[in-house]
């Protein structure tokens, strides 16, 4: 697989950001050095990140500040489509990075801009800076702000969906599970729900991800290093707790329907097991909910933001938040297969940056 790849990215520079990252992440989840201690976060490795270069169509407001908990300024950037009236519909890119890094920077849903969404790209607290639920808590915060400003920049507050890959579909995953959850006519309180969730390859059950993943890979989830333990403070065995409030099937309800959600994971994934998010899928339908599951036996981590995904989503958000637009004809798996990513990512280093998850 990593050969295939290897092959490709001469015509495929997003596709080359991926992999460098992909194995940034592998070696710093394998490996500490002899000089570390059981309690200091897996080292990680400079990598390369793709950087958005957006089209002449479309337009971006940046650093739109959204929250400022603690006196630290939460910001997103904001793309919309030049030519397109609103309002709207909005998706909500979650970044990836193990909760602990990452930025706003470089959104693969910005390639949606041009059939007619806004797309706000956020930045969060990062685990190094503030435990969960901080980020859940600023991804709710984003989606309010979206609401209040809607008029402002022509969106649509009734159609909002969440996209992220990994730990960002973890969290995507939370703002989903804990939509529809309560009537907010009375309280005033503009909400956080969103209408879709788009979930690429997010944990869900931290205690069994060892469990899941022994046989496959040397990744330890639940050392005091790991990122899942650094995101709730300490060994998960010993944050049962909090560990608990980080699963998003702890939100579902019987008797009130998620959002619909499309989640996709590879069966190669080297860090989240496939089995994480069959544990969603179940969940989901039995508590009622609309779900579209598409598992990629060839696929690992890197393959999961790639065109023919690109296509799914599109296809998906299409009849979830624009049913009224009419579908385009999906090209034959061979040419989606084959097909490159825009050339409106390019490689550039970021120095002591640490690869998303």
């Amino acid at each position: 697989m990593m050969l295939n790849l290897l092959l490709g990215l001469r015509l495929n520079p997003l596709l080359l950001g991926l992999t460098v990252l992909i194995a940034g992440v592998v070696a710093g989840f394998g490996a500490r050095s002899d000089s570390e201690d059981e309690t200091s976060p897996a080292q990680f490795l400079n990598v390369v990140a793709p950087e958005y270069i957006p089209p002449e169509d479309v337009q971006i407001c940046r650093d739109l500040e959204y929250a400022r908990p603690n006196g630290q300024p939460l910001c997103l950037d904001l793309y919309r489509p030049r030519d397109i009236a609103g309002p709207l519909p909005v998706v909500v890119w979650i970044h990836g990075g193990g909760w602990r890094s990452g930025s706003k920077a470089s959104p693969a849903a910005a390639e949606l801009v041009p059939q007619g969404y806004a797309v706000a790209s956020i930045d969060y607290r990062l685990s190094d800076q503030a435990l969960f639920p901080a980020q859940l808590e600023d991804c709710q915060a984003a989606v309010r702000w979206l609401r209040t400003h809607a008029a402002r920049f022509q969106l649509d507050a009734q159609r909002i969906a969440a996209w992220g890959i990994a730990s960002g579909g973890h969290l995507a995953a939370l703002l989903g599970t804990m939509s529809r959850r309560q009537a907010r006519t009375d309280t005033g309180e503009v909400s956080a729900d969103v209408q879709a969730v788009v979930d690429f390859g997010g944990p869900v059950d931290f205690l069994l991800l060892d469990e899941q993943s022994a046989s496959r890979n040397e990744a330890q989830h639940n050392a005091p290093w790991s990122p899942e333990s650094l995101l709730v403070g300490g060994p998960l065995q010993e944050r049962l707790e909090l560990v608990a409030l980080t699963n998003p099937l702890t939100y579902l309800q019987s008797h009130r329907a998620p959002p619909p959600f499309l989640v996709l994971h590879g069966r190669n994934d080297p860090l989240v097991p496939l089995a994480q998010s069959e544990l969603l899928v179940q969940a989901l339908r039995r508590s009622g909910g609309h779900v579209e599951f598409r598992r990629d036996d060839d696929a690992g981590f890197s393959d999961l933001i790639a065109p023919e995904q690109l296509d799914l989503v599109t296809d998906f958000l299409r009849r979830r938040l624009r049913p009224d637009v009419e579908s385009k004809a999906r090209p034959e798996p061979d040419r989606v297969a084959n097909r490159p990513w825009p050339r409106r990512y390019r490689a550039r280093e970021i120095p002591g940056s640490r690869p998303p998850l």
